[in-house]
């Protein structure tokens, strides 16, 4: 390329080197001049920022004013306008478009959080732990079940591309802040606070600190109410009864004397002497016949069925008041579903010997779905008692799987399926007096409800409405 020659040099660069032949010639006072008039002109810039900073700082305020006086629906309206701006602009912008404008979103959100101090951070977080609360309330199912299985598929993707390495380092920190985490609870006082919020879609109540969702999913569970239970066994509860303070004190061994079932599980043995009693996988619920063979005591639900019942009682549980013992007997035959209903069939199949073949089965799935459910806790509907012959094969595929199938005599004991309807009512009779369903299956099925979101429901605290549950003490727990 040749070189260019004294003629072609640029016009900046002409203007440079005449300044400095100037500046080498002027005079002390010349030059004293040139220096004021360099001064005076950066002072005019520096007041140009000062007023842009002013301008600016103006326009934040104004734009700040009318937002306070706007009302809703021009919020509304303003919003919507964003979002479609917003919406055309990002439809337009090419892929490196869409990349600079977040790696600016995420440099400039790295810049604030840095900037930002203690208190303005628990602000953001409190602010966005509510916003996510309002969110998720409003979402619909579709919408909760798509962001559910949009996390799991992140989070796999996440665990699919870490290293080993970062996997240890996760999971050693994972361990580091459930630890931190606990030790910070446990030399921290925790206040409640009071119970004063309430639920919008099931009234419970809720303490200060415990999210929205913790009662009924915003709505997404909803359970009949159920009634009061008979006055004898609420003043009892409430201490209104002249034997309140020993029924509640023994409230278990009362529960004990009068349930159905037994409680079964596999024990561990343990060589030589050992005085722990442990337990082997999980708990269930045992029936056995109705009626006890020739020779034997009666025991759990053959107790409601044979002459001298108070006395059986008595005999199986020591400690307990006979009076009040015989009064919550008196109580359960006159409107627990369960002994009514059993307590017939109990009577039909002594009465006619055409029957001795028979067994009762209470069908996990009796109930119709759509009925109330008061409707078939009335004691004169027999919802349990379905008299039914298993000579042939159709009965026994019929009764079989989670159906309860009872024998008049004999027959052993039968596990109850923790997923029947009458898991709970036969074992916790004084806490569900009148024999109501517990969780079963058809409740996932049907409505979507799991058992921990149906014993959550349960257990709230809703003004007007009388909860067993929370009066039944050492029963309860």
């Amino acid at each position: 390329m040749p070189k260019r020659g004294r003629g072609s040099l640029s016009r900046s660069t002409r203007a440079a080197s005449d300044a400095k032949k100037r500046r080498a010639s002027e005079t002390p006072d010349e030059r004293a001049a040139r220096v004021e008039r360099e001064r005076q002109h950066r002072a005019e810039r520096a007041e140009g920022e000062v007023e842009r900073q002013n301008r600016l700082e103006s326009n934040r305020m104004r734009t700040a004013g009318s937002r306070e006086a706007e009302g809703e629906v021009q919020r509304q309206h303003r919003l919507e306008c964003n979002r479609l701006r917003t919406a055309g602009s990002r439809e337009a912008e090419g892929e490196v478009q869409r990349q600079h404008r977040l790696e600016c979103n995420r440099l400039r959100l790295a810049e604030s959080r840095d900037a930002e101090g203690e208190v303005e951070r628990q602000n953001r977080l409190d602010h966005d732990r509510l916003r996510a609360v309002e969110s998720r309330e409003a979402e619909e199912e579709a919408v909760h079940l798509h962001r559910l299985e949009a996390q799991r598929q992140r989070q796999v993707q996440y665990r699919a591309a870490e290293s080993a390495e970062d996997h240890d380092r996760r999971v050693h920190a994972q361990a580091e802040w459930r630890r931190d985490r606990l030790l910070e609870l446990a030399h921290q006082p925790h206040v409640l606070g009071r119970m004063d919020r309430q639920c919008p879609h099931c009234s419970a109540l809720r303490w200060t600190d415990e999210p929205a969702s913790i009662c009924c999913h915003a709505g997404k569970t909803v359970l009949e109410q159920r009634r009061d239970p008979p006055d004898v066994l609420k003043r009892l509860l409430t201490g209104e009864h002249p034997f309140s303070a020993q029924f509640l004190k023994d409230i278990r061994k009362y529960n004990g004397a009068l349930h159905m079932t037994s409680l079964g599980s596999r024990q561990r043995e343990q060589p030589g002497w050992n005085p722990s009693f442990i337990l082997h996988g999980q708990m269930h619920h045992r029936i056995g016949s109705l009626l006890p063979d020739p020779g034997d005591a009666a025991r759990f639900c053959q107790v409601f069925f044979v002459d001298q019942e108070l006395q059986n009682r008595l005999q199986w549980t020591a400690g307990l008041n006979d009076t009040l013992l015989q009064e919550l007997q008196a109580v359960l035959h006159d409107c627990n579903s369960y002994v009514r209903s059993l307590k017939s069939a109990v009577d039909l199949l002594r009465s006619d010997p055409q029957l001795q073949s028979a067994r009762v089965v209470i069908n996990p799935d009796a109930r119709p779905s759509g009925e109330h459910v008061r409707r078939f806790n009335l004691p004169e509907c027999s919802e349990v008692g379905i008299l039914t012959d298993l000579g042939d094969a159709d009965g026994v595929v019929q009764a079989q799987w989670r159906s309860v199938v009872l024998r008049l005599r004999g027959g052993g004991l039968q596990e109850i399926s923790e997923t029947h309807r009458s898991y709970d009512p036969l074992e916790y009779v004084l806490l569900l007096p009148y024999g109501e369903d517990g969780w079963h299956i058809g409740l996932k099925k049907d409505r979507g409800i799991t058992m921990m979101k149906y014993y959550a429901y349960l257990i709230q605290v809703r003004p007007g409405q009388f909860n067993s549950l929370l009066y039944g003490r050492r029963l309860f727990q």
